[in-house]
């Protein structure tokens, strides 16, 4: 809350003298504060000032971002989630051009959730599938860990439940392991 208000009062000293380029930086920065802070409207309505301001620089690399979490954010949420999906596609396409790989994994992780939420089992195993191997690439443990939660959810949903116990047990172990430094 405290990071709110100060990004608030940035927001409104960049208006001031038109300085967009900070504007859309920090709008952006209060869509993801306000996500955190589960006001999921408030968070869309600065995701799509940034990603309005940044068009309008030709920042395609921030507009593309803003278009992604606003995206993301519809579909987890259900705040319209098919205008969300054309958000994600859209962004997907420019992030894949511009090779950002953490945008491409959040993407593919709300196309397999837009999927799964639409009983849509087999795109959205492809989507995880096609996540998994981006965040294998990039070794990041925290995004390994939330797709074995997303498969194990497609894995309950589509009642394999074994599946989704292996799932989660196989990532229990990697978590372990990785904390005793094996």
């Amino acid at each position: 809350p405290a990071a709110t208000t100060y990004f608030e009062r940035s927001l409104a000293a960049a208006e001031a003298p038109g300085n967009t380029e900070l504007q859309a930086r920090v709008a952006s920065n209060l869509g993801v504060s306000h996500e955190l802070l589960g006001a999921f409207a408030k968070g869309l309505e600065y995701y799509d000032q940034s990603y309005r301001l940044s068009e309008a620089r030709r920042d395609e690399r921030l507009a593309a971002y803003n278009q992604a979490n606003a995206g993301a954010l519809r579909i987890w949420n259900g705040i319209d989630p098919d205008r969300g999906l054309r958000d994600v596609e859209n962004a997907l396409a420019v992030v894949r051009r511009l090779e950002a790989k953490n945008f491409e994994l959040l993407c593919l992780q709300a196309l397999a959730a837009f999927h799964r939420f639409a009983g849509d089992y087999d795109a959205a195993e492809i989507e995880l599938n096609r996540a998994l191997a981006i965040a294998t690439e990039l070794g990041d443990r925290a995004d390994l860990t939330s797709l074995a939660l997303h498969r194990a959810r497609l894995q309950i949903d589509t009642g394999s439940y074994g599946a989704a116990i292996g799932t989660l047990s196989d990532g229990e172990d990697e978590e372990w392991g990785a904390r005793r430094g094996e």
